[in-house]
């Protein structure tokens, strides 16, 4: 561990509420995801049908004001009377893809805000607002496409109506910079953005210097992996993936990883499908919590490397009160006993560590000597080390 190599500043882990108009998180179940494995950001998707905006308040006011939660507001779609064939999807039966017509990006701006203002005026106020959930991705559900030209112009010409929360770029479906680029480099857009968020799916995390270089968060807002998930197989192997895509995103600066559903079979908890059951924190969520519980918002990430086991991935943050938090993920079928960690210029005292793997979620014992300490390391595991 190098505690003087220091880089970006941990913003959150988080996780999707339900997808629908209604059936949110209950409070026992945000309890469980926030105060069990330490989520911090709630993200929602918001409702085209203005009359379920109030649907909404319950749970994100719970979690604010229990937990401090910071919630994300995603549109899939805008009224579909802004769209230019006034239809909610992103693409139509007959293939024909649908856009925000010019006239309505102040009225878009505007509606945004609403929504915003409606929130905070509930006692449930957001933390950011999206311009669009994938600008890029033609679906056959909700959604509207942007180019790389037209967010530009909407970022830079109206985002600065939207006062009543952050606001963060379109969240496009692989973190495509060509999206971001121009925004980043125009002085008034890059003023009106808050926050660079994207999305994971067919692409590895990636630095982004310019993000970094303006001052601008870098958020992977959503990311689903249940290709393998039912109850007649294993799925360990995918939260591994997992796991490392965490890892990954952690060592290339990002600020924020926020996974698809919370509430799920293939999720953190449980829904009472595939043999999974309600309020009980499955195994992914239990490897999913080794980094949320641990890498809290305000840590600061420090330099980690390994020698002598070229499969093991690392993490390492530093906490306000001095203390450190190593993640250590082993995707391989082979245990590591007697890992080392060593802090330079630091003697380590104490530690405690807890592994999840595919059947097991316990502590670790650690062994201190010589002011290092000492663990063994299951096999296709995440770990956990807390040095106070």
């Amino acid at each position: 561990l190098d505690l003087s190599a220091t880089g970006q500043t941990w913003d959150g882990f988080g996780a999707m509420n339900d997808w629908g108009d209604s059936n949110y998180w209950t409070n026992q179940e945000t309890d469980l995801l926030m105060k069990k494995m330490g989520l911090n950001i709630m993200r929602i998707r918001i409702p085209v049908d203005e009359s379920h905006w109030k649907n909404l308040v319950p749970g994100c006011k719970y979690a604010v004001d229990t937990y401090g939660a910071r919630i994300l507001a995603s549109p899939w779609t805008m009224p579909a009377a802004m769209k230019d064939n006034g239809e909610l999807n992103a693409k139509n039966a007959s293939g024909a893809l649908s856009h925000l017509k010019a006239e309505c990006y102040e009225d878009y701006a505007r509606y945004l805000e609403k929504f915003a203002a409606f929130m905070k005026e509930s006692g449930a106020p957001l933390y950011a607002i999206s311009v669009q959930n994938e600008p890029d991705m033609d679906a056959s559900y909700e959604g509207c496409i942007w180019s790389p030209e037209q967010l530009l112009s909407f970022v830079r010409d109206y985002g600065h109506l939207v006062t009543s929360a952050r606001l963060a770029g379109g969240e496009t479906l692989r973190m495509d910079h060509k999206y971001y680029d121009s925004i980043l480099n125009d002085a008034t857009a890059c003023a009106n953005l808050d926050i660079v968020a994207g999305h994971l799916y067919g692409a590895t995390p990636q630095t982004y210097a310019l993000a970094a270089e303006k001052g601008k968060p870098l958020w992977m807002t959503e990311h689903l992996m249940n290709d393998s998930w039912s109850a007649n197989t294993s799925h360990w192997e995918e939260t591994l993936k997992m796991a490392m895509e965490i890892n990954g995103c952690l060592e290339k600066g990002w600020n924020a990883y926020i996974w698809w559903y919370g509430r799920r079979y293939y999720s953190f908890l449980g829904d009472g499908e595939e043999g999974t059951s309600r309020n009980t924190i499955l195994q992914r969520g239990k490897a999913y919590a080794q980094f949320s519980a641990n890498i809290r918002p305000g840590d600061i990430h420090i330099g980690s490397s390994v020698s002598g086991a070229s499969d093991l991935y690392t993490s390492a943050f530093l906490g306000e009160d001095g203390h450190i938090s190593l993640v250590l993920v082993n995707p391989g079928k082979n245990a590591y006993d007697g890992v080392k960690v060593k802090a330079e210029g630091r003697s380590i005292t104490s530690a405690s560590a807890s592994y999840t793997t595919e059947s097991a979620s316990e502590s670790l014992q650690v062994a201190l000597s010589g002011g290092a300490c000492t663990l063994n390391l299951p096999a296709s595991s995440v770990t956990t080390l807390v040095i106070p």
